[in-house]
């Protein structure tokens, strides 16, 4: 997954605290591009939010929409916590 090679985050900083969450949607384009990044939850923890959205802008483009997806653009919930990143809601 793309933007998890991008992520440069570890639990060391996060100061112990295991139960960061941060939920971020973004608007995937046709080409692939990312067009828009939005916060739906904060965690609270700056360099934690910060580090997740540098993550997902350094992703961008990610791979074309398949050519039968006929929506304008595809949104995408992105889950970071200290262990990983998880896919979210989708639209």
């Amino acid at each position: 997954f793309h933007i998890e090679k991008n992520w440069a985050f570890n639990e060391q900083l996060a100061s112990g605290k295991t139960d960061l969450m941060a939920v971020l949607v973004i608007k995937i384009m046709p080409s692939g591009e990312i067009r828009d990044i939005w916060f739906e939850k904060k965690s609270g923890h700056s360099y934690f939010d910060d580090s997740a959205f540098k993550a997902v802008k350094k992703s961008s483009p990610l791979p074309p929409l398949p050519k039968g997806y006929l929506r304008p653009f595809y949104n995408l919930g992105l889950i970071f916590t200290p262990s990983g990143l998880k896919k979210g809601l989708t639209q």
